[in-house]
């Protein structure tokens, strides 16, 4: 460490600056000074550099204080990866609910093109496209087992 004297409008400035890399990476940075009034540096001296010197740190306080910090920066990373990862999984599922609306407006609008209906095996699930005017007689004949499907339940190849 060595001491150096920097002068900033009417004071003088004794100390350390000190600029070091941290184990989980990132700096630490120390400063260690005695101000004074300019006018008054040179005649004490030797006062100002016996209290620079005799300024100790508490190791294990300062060595807390890097382990609070190292486990804060550790916490908010994982923080951090979370909320990336609730956020790009948000945005996957929006796309996926565009997509599936972009496929029902399409199909709609394709049926609504070829004068078409989407019909459906209540009992399996399967489903046909059919001629609107069939589709409807369909559903009357037989209600119980079809039924005219509404494009807002479309799926992707209806």
């Amino acid at each position: 460490e060595a001491m150096e004297a920097g002068r900033s409008g009417q004071e003088t400035a004794l100390g350390v600056i000190s600029v070091s890399p941290m184990q989980m990476g990132g700096y630490t940075f120390y400063m260690q000074l005695v101000f004074a009034p300019s006018a008054i540096v040179e005649r004490e001296r030797a006062t100002l550099v016996a209290i620079y010197d005799s300024y100790r740190v508490n190791g294990a306080v300062r060595r807390r204080q890097v382990r609070d910090t190292e486990e804060f920066d550790r916490a908010f990373a994982a923080r951090s990866v979370e909320s990336i990862e609730a956020t790009g999984a948000a945005a996957i599922a929006r796309a996926r609910a565009v997509d599936r609306a972009l496929d029902q407006s399409t199909s709609g609008f394709v049926h609504y093109l070829n004068g078409s209906d989407v019909v459906e095996n209540v009992n399996t699930g399967a489903r046909a496209s059919v001629d609107e005017n069939w589709a409807q007689d369909l559903a009357r004949q037989y209600p119980q087992d079809v039924r005219v499907v509404p494009m807002s339940e479309y799926r992707a190849g209806d």
